[in-house]
């Protein structure tokens, strides 16, 4: 027991460190029911290595449980924990298998590493992994619907960000309604995979119906997204228990006002500038024509036309620009400047989908993105998912220690519909300062207002901004203590030297003095 316990302690941080060494296990993915029997297998060719362990990580659990392990072809030692529950048996130099003594539970969904190892003190080399998965009663293995969201028009505008090379902006993937949470996510940029700027949850979030959602991010540069010929795409591979399905969605790459070439510019600005003069110098002939000719008209014909009934306005100012109306009336009016109502929104409800209110979830910042940079000067963006609501009367508000906030928020212009018969969904984005996230005491809330024919109703999701530390700078701090524990035992190894040799000097001096 001592043994593995050491030996646990000992090879975390080596895993951690992702290496790998021609260790392979199958399958790598298992979908089960409660009462079925399963096993694993793990094999290797790493010459002088003698031992396989086995270990066991949940969900709940942070870190790897030691489940056993087999030296050599010896009887496997297991922990007292599982020895009731699952067995080992293989060969150390080469091969071993894990297998369930009883029928599998719920309980025993998790992934399964083994791992070849020469001795606790040595480097152990992992393979990479079992994931198992019990299925619950009544729930069927769904695969994703995915979508995908292009960045807020607001974005691309984003003053925050001073030079332009260094703009970017955020594509949200959406992958909901699948269980269980056998996913991954890959993105590819007109058809070449990318995975740099690429931040996904670690972990698919649960909803009170037992499906699962997972989001991930995209950051790419403004220029590369402001080419129509760009074409960005999110694929979500799905396990369903035989195979892996793949579900994907693309958005085309759109224009950004303000991302033109500047020889273009120039050369559109004096196009347009010639042409202006041109319309210019049309009007004021034209104006003039019709002033003349109505005058004339006025003159020659006084008994057939009344003169007040002819009105003539030209309005000559704005430099050079002449305007003019000819109205057969003086009670003409003009419409130039019209005020709008705010509008009403008309929906014919589909008689086979109930009105729903949304699901409301806040997403926070990918690992990735909060660890992107050294200092707390950077951008991290949150993202609030309404899902499954129908019909599509949302409004989507944010606000931050209670406080309405509106700078930096990029909201969908509409929510979006998988087909005709399926319920609605719609995305906001907040970015805020890294600094801003990492202060634990405030409290980021999205609100979404939903109209169901006769009441508002509002639905919100809060978090709190979250401090952990970066895995570079856990593994800096990890170094760094490690470097001065070495340091404090070649001091004190220096030291007990020292007095050592001070003791034997005044021993031995002592002894010449009582034989004289």
């Amino acid at each position: 027991m001592i043994r593995g316990l050491l030996i646990h302690l000992t090879l975390i941080p080596l895993w951690v460190k992702g290496q790998s060494y021609d260790v392979q296990q199958s399958p790598p993915e298992i979908l089960k029911p409660q009462g079925s029997n399963v096993s694993f297998n793990c094999q290797h060719q790493i010459t002088d290595y003698n031992t396989i362990l086995w270990y066991k990580q949940t969900a709940k659990v942070v870190g790897l449980d030691l489940i056993g392990y087999v030296y050599f072809s010896q009887t496997p030692n297991m922990e007292n924990s599982y020895e009731k529950h699952l067995q080992l048996s293989g060969d150390g130099t080469k091969n071993s298998y894990l297998y369930f003594l009883k029928p599998i539970q719920l309980e025993d969904s998790a992934v399964y590493f083994c791992a070849a190892s020469k001795a606790h003190q040595q480097p152990a080399y992992f393979g990479q992994g079992t994931k198992l998965t019990v299925l619950e009663e009544g729930l069927k293995v769904t695969a994703p619907t995915v979508k995908l969201l292009p960045p807020s028009k607001s974005e691309p505008c984003d003053k925050v960000q001073k030079k332009r090379e260094e703009k970017s902006v955020t594509l949200v993937c959406l992958a909901t309604n699948f269980y269980p949470d056998h996913v991954t996510v890959s993105w590819k940029v007109s058809g070449v995979i990318r995975t740099k700027g690429v931040g996904t949850d670690n972990n698919a979030l649960r909803s009170e119906d037992k499906m699962y959602s997972i989001t991930s991010r995209l950051r790419i540069g403004i220029k590369e997204w402001a080419n129509p010929n760009t074409w960005v795409t999110c694929v979500v591979s799905f396990f369903n228990g035989t195979h892996n399905v793949d579900s994907e969605d693309s958005v085309k790459g759109q224009l950004v006002p303000g991302m033109v070439d500047p020889d273009s510019y120039v050369n559109s600005a004096q196009t347009a500038k010639f042409a202006y003069s041109i319309f210019i110098a049309k009007s004021c002939l034209f104006g003039l024509f019709i002033f003349f000719f109505v005058r004339k008209i006025s003159r020659g014909s006084k008994d057939k036309w009344d003169a007040p009934h002819w009105i003539l306005l030209i309005d000559i100012n704005r430099c050079l620009g002449l305007r003019f109306m000819l109205c057969l009336k003086p009670s003409c009016a003009s419409f130039r400047n019209v005020m709008f109502g705010s509008g009403t929104k008309l929906t014919v409800l589909d008689p086979n989908i109930n009105v729903t209110k949304p699901d409301v979830k806040i997403l926070p910042p990918s690992p990735k993105e909060i660890c992107a940079s050294e200092n707390d000067q950077g951008n991290v963006t949150l993202v609030c998912v309404a899902t499954n609501f129908y019909p599509d009367h949302v409004a989507v508000s944010w606000t931050l220690n209670d406080e309405n906030a509106t700078l930096r928020v990029g909201t969908d212009n509409n929510a979006h519909r998988i087909n005709e018969s399926a319920k609605y969904s719609i995305s906001s984005r907040l970015r805020v300062l890294k600094s801003v996230w990492k202060n634990t005491t405030n409290m980021f809330t999205c609100s979404v207002q939903f109209f169901d024919g006769e009441d508002y109703i509002t639905v919100t999701d809060t978090i709190y901004g979250q401090n952990k530390l970066s895995a570079d700078r856990v593994r800096r701090n990890m170094n760094t203590a490690r470097y001065a524990y070495l340091l404090f035992l070649v001091k004190s190894m220096l030291y007990a030297v020292v007095v050592g040799g001070l003791v034997w000097k005044i021993g031995r001096g002592n002894k010449k003095a009582v034989s004289e």
